[in-house]
């Protein structure tokens, strides 16, 4: 009987044993999954950081406003008969040209802000050799303008909003 009870014991001992070594295995196992999806949003962390570093120290050295055709969708971007067209016009380098034009404009083109703020320009897009797109705010408020613009034969350029949307 005694045996029966030791053979009994010793069996339960090994089950338990068993049983923990299992659980430990599993726990060890989704340790190491939580540790390597911290360290996956860590690196994406990293990776974002450096580029928002990059973006600052890009953005650092120009203007407030954005380059002309910068867009990803390419909208924007003037096509080589459009830049052919407008070079026909007189104006150079449009790209450069229009965006100025339309900076030094800006006090009569855009509304007055709020709150005492200016509104000035801080992006424009070139559509075609006829249309542009801007983005106005004066940091409390903003909106976009849809924008024709016309080439004088003397070479100054005449802006006309046609809509805008705040």
């Amino acid at each position: 009987m005694k045996n029966l009870i030791f053979i009994l014991l010793i069996a339960f001992s090994l089950f338990l044993a068993l049983f923990f070594y299992r659980k430990y295995a599993l726990a060890e196992n989704e340790l190491t999954l939580a540790n390597q999806r911290i360290l996956d949003r860590d690196r994406i962390i990293y990776n974002n950081q450096k580029q928002l570093d990059a973006l600052k120290t890009e953005k650092a050295g120009k203007p407030t406003t954005s380059v002309v055709g910068s867009g990803i969708t390419g909208l924007g971007t003037l096509s080589p008969d459009e830049l052919t067209s407008l070079r026909e016009k007189g104006i150079t380098n449009p790209d450069v040209t229009l965006r100025e034009d339309l900076i030094s404009k800006q006090d009569i083109l855009l509304p007055t802000g709020s709150f005492g703020g200016t509104m000035a320009i801080r992006e424009v897009r070139i559509v075609n050799d006829r249309y542009a797109l801007a983005y106005y705010e004066d940091g409390h408020n903003g909106g976009h303008l849809l924008l024709r613009f016309t080439i004088e034969p003397d070479k100054r350029i005449n802006w006309k909003v046609l809509d805008r949307y705040q």
